[in-house]
């Protein structure tokens, strides 16, 4: 059996770093950790840890550039909202991903993302994420 070959991503921005849920070190643990029961092999570690609103995400567009070479199987993500911001930014890059025949792996939200559930689901959660965040911003306010 050959061995998958995976990259790990993980972020956080700068407002984030004290949120331990969030921290890098945390989600780079555990997506090692998941690999090594797993028997995955790791190829990079994609790490974004700037101000999205500063400088984007340079880590996630490398990883981008780099996935249709061939180099790995799959990308390896602790929780969705490590991914991407916008529901419409996660299309977009399930989309290439699946052209160049790389599969998402999300560890806590265990989602098909090659089924119809899945995307819908996938749809579901951003909606109540960002319920969640202009319910914490009038909280805050």
């Amino acid at each position: 059996m050959t061995k998958l070959k995976a990259v790990l991503y993980a972020r956080i921005n700068d407002r984030e770093q004290t949120q331990a849920k969030h921290r890098l070190e945390f989600q780079i643990e555990v997506l090692r950790k998941y690999a090594k029961q797993h028997e995955i092999e790791i190829i990079e570690e994609f790490i974004d840890d700037k101000d999205s609103n500063i400088t984007g995400w340079p880590q996630m567009s490398r990883l981008l550039s780099d996935s249709n070479h061939g180099k790995f199987d799959v990308v390896i993500v602790h929780v969705l909202d490590r991914f991407t911001d916008e529901l419409i930014e996660t299309f977009e890059t399930i989309q290439s991903l699946e052209r160049d025949n790389i599969e998402l792996n999300f560890l806590i939200n265990e989602l098909d993302l090659r089924t119809t559930f899945g995307k819908t689901m996938l749809q579901v959660i951003y909606s109540l994420t960002d319920l969640e965040e202009q319910a914490l911003a009038r909280n805050c306010s």
